[in-house]
Order: C-alpha cells, then sequence, then structure tokens
C-alpha cells in the first residue's frame, strides 16, 4: 500500500508540473547545422533560456513568468552573435525550425499563440519583398567589422556609402511589407508594435497615414498610443529644425547648456544600463569619438535609467569620457517623449545650433555622416 501511495504521490506532482500555467516549452530543429546555442532573452537583454544544440536538435523547458515580447537567437559555435529575432512569448509549446540552415532568416515558429502568428504573417511578407536587403546589409557590416583598420581611407568610405544605401533600402522595403500587411490583415493587434520599431521618423507623413489604417485594436494597445504621441513629435525632429532641450543633468551637477559649448557636431546617444545592444555600441562609438573629438565631434550619453547606481556604474564600466546626463526617470523621462524614443539604442546628430542634423542615424552611418559634415564645416 505504502508503495502505490508513494506513486500516487509522484503521480499527483508531474501532474501538477505538467499544468502549471507558466510552462513554456521549445522544441528546436536546425537542419543542416549540426552544433550551435538557442538562446531566448528579454528585451534587456538578460538571458532567460538556453541551450547547445546537438546533431540539429534541442529542446528545453522552463517557466515563464510573464507573457510579452522577447528576443530568440539561434548562434552557431564560433560566430559572432547576430541581431536576435523578435518573439511573443506565452506559456505553452514553440517549436522553431531553421530554414535552409540561414540563421538570418526568421525561423519557422510554429504555435497556439495568436500573437506570435501575426509576428509569422509580418515576417512572411518582409522575407518576400526585403529578405535579400537585409541579408547585404549584414554581410557588408560584417566586412566593415572585419577590415575596417586594413582597408584605406577611401575604400573605408566607399564601404560605409554601400552601408548607408543598404539601410535605405531596407528602411523602403520594411515600410513596403508594413502597408501590404496591414491591407492583408486589417484587424491586426501588433500591426502598431511592428510599425514601432520601424525608422518612421525618417517620413512621418507616410506613416501617419499608415496608422490612420490600423485597426482599433492596434490604435488603442500601449505601442499604438505612443505611436500616436511620436508621430505628432517626429514632425518637429526633422533635420532643420531646433532639436529639444535635454532634461536632467550630468553626474556632478551642470544642465544641460554648460555642455553644447565649442563643438561643431553632436551626437546624442539614448541608452540605457540594463540594455546590452546599448553597452556592445559604446565600444564602437568610442572609435568614432577618438578619432573625430578634435575636429569638433562630441557625444552626449542621455541615460533612460532610473537607479543612479545602475547608471554611474555602467558609464565607469564601460569607461566613457564624454558628457553623461540622465534625469532618473526611467521610461517616464521627458527625454524619451520629446526625442520620440521608441527604441533603445537611439542616436541622433545635432549641430552647433543644436538644430537637427540626421535623426533616429543607424550606428553604421554615424562615422560617413559625421566625417562629411566636418569636412564642410571646418
Amino acid at each position: 500500500m505504502k508503495k502505490h501511495y508513494t506513486l500516487g504521490l509522484l503521480a499527483v506532482a508531474l501532474l501538477s508540473a505538467c499544468s502549471n500555467p507558466k510552462a513554456i516549452e521549445f522544441s528546436v530543429a536546425t537542419p543542416g547545422i549540426s552544433n550551435a546555442v538557442f538562446v531566448v532573452k528579454d528585451q534587456g537583454r538578460q538571458t532567460l533560456f538556453g541551450e547547445n544544440i546537438k546533431d540539429g536538435k534541442c529542446d528545453v523547458k522552463g517557466m515563464l513568468e510573464q507573457p510579452g515580447f522577447y528576443l530568440m537567437d539561434i548562434v552557431k559555435d564560433n560566430d559572432k552573435e547576430h541581431l536576435p529575432f523578435e518573439v511573443y512569448l506565452e506559456p505553452g509549446k514553440y517549436t522553431v525550425t531553421t530554414e535552409g540552415g540561414d540563421l538570418q532568416r526568421y525561423p519557422k515558429i510554429e504555435t497556439d499563440s495568436k500573437k506570435q502568428q501575426e509576428i509569422n504573417n509580418y515576417n512572411a511578407i518582409y522575407q518576400q519583398l526585403g529578405g535579400a536587403a537585409t541579408e547585404q546589409k549584414i554581410r557588408l557590416n560584417s566586412e566593415l567589422e572585419a577590415k575596417s583598420r586594413s582597408l584605406s581611407k577611401e575604400a573605408y568610405k566607399l564601404l560605409l556609402i554601400k552601408i548607408a544605401d543598404a539601410e535605405a533600402k531596407e528602411h523602403n522595403l520594411q515600410y513596403q511589407a508594413l502597408e501590404q500587411y496591414i491591407k492583408k490583415y486589417p484587424e491586426s493587434e501588433l500591426a502598431a508594435h511592428f510599425m514601432s520599431k520601424q525608422n518612421y521618423a525618417d517620413n512621418p507623413e507616410s506613416y501617419l497615414k499608415l496608422y490612420k489604417q490600423l485597426s482599433p485594436a492596434a490604435k488603442n494597445s500601449d505601442d499604438g498610443k505612443e505611436l500616436s504621441k511620436s508621430l505628432q513629435i517626429v514632425g518637429q525632429l526633422q533635420p532643420g529644425k531646433k532639436a529639444p532641450e535635454i532634461a536632467g543633468k550630468t553626474f556632478d551637477g551642470k544642465p544641460f547648456s554648460s555642455i553644447t559649448a565649442g563643438k561643431k557636431l553632436f551626437l546624442i546617444d539614448f541608452w540605457r544600463s540594463a540594455n546590452q545592444l546599448s553597452r556592445t555600441n559604446h565600444e564602437k562609438i568610442m572609435e568614432i569619438y577618438s578619432n573625430l573629438n578634435k575636429r569638433g565631434f562630441q557625444v552626449i550619453s542621455v541615460s533612460l535609467d532610473s537607479k543612479p547606481l545602475w547608471w554611474s556604474t555602467a558609464v565607469k564600466d564601460d569607461k566613457l569620457p564624454w558628457p553623461q546626463m540622465s534625469d532618473l526617470k526611467g521610461n517616464d523621462s521627458p527625454n524619451a517623449l520629446n526625442w520620440a524614443i521608441s527604441t533603445l539604442p537611439t542616436y541622433y546628430l545635432v549641430d552647433a545650433d543644436w538644430k537637427v542634423y540626421k535623426k533616429d542615424i543607424t550606428l553604421s552611418s554615424i562615422a560617413l555622416e559625421a566625417t562629411q559634415y566636418l569636412e564642410k564645416h571646418r
């Protein structure tokens, strides 16, 4: 009797674990890739789930504390980590399959999650239109990283121009994909989220027209409400218009007005200590700063942190020599609203008269744009 009782308790425990409302399961297959690493991170790039892929397969089980948007990546052994894929996770099962060994292409994800299915639908349209543009941009950026120190000045500049052209093409195709997606799925709840991830600041009028076509559910989502405000603000952030002042103070209590004297061009770096991409990009910004600072180029980092210790520790760890500002209000900072910050990191170039020169500029374009500006304004 005692043995049966013990087995009964074990069965109840197993049943309880299987029916846990927070349980999530991933079944991953990578045809053509034997060994890799499967990783899921939160939006701050903190790892939540991870497992080695062996013989093209792995299974991961865990508990998901909060449904929402996360970052998924599959990285081959000895490969550098690339931009991860955004996914929507909620308790349940996710079957993830890469296509043809291509880890840059959005994988096939089978799940009962309606929101993830929307993401699948959007990415399918984008891949048909713009997958090649993204792949070209990634290839050119990899070439830049591998050869930047060995290229001549002219070759380096030419490569930067190619990257800028590829990014412009990618942005245009992203808009086309979103336009087609909204026509095909007019009731989509996530269309506002997809729009919020695009470079809408470069073409606010066209994106405002798209916004008006969104479903009521999309407009009333958090992303939709934020977009409504941002689309009105970005019209005031066009090149040539006065840039907003920066709220907050430096480490030593100096106000914004005291850190803009004597320079010709400013890179405004919006970041957060817990955002790993922001921190990684600081290394590349440091190189640009070192090359151009004596010619009149300055960086001003604006943190959207809320905890002073986190902010100060990150600045010291990253060894950032340029001015640092924050009002320590996190996402509630007026800096986020006034500068239409929807993702981190975000970069602006502002001239000596504090007018917008380039808005929402990509990291790979900063060196070229800054160099060309400084050559014209010696």
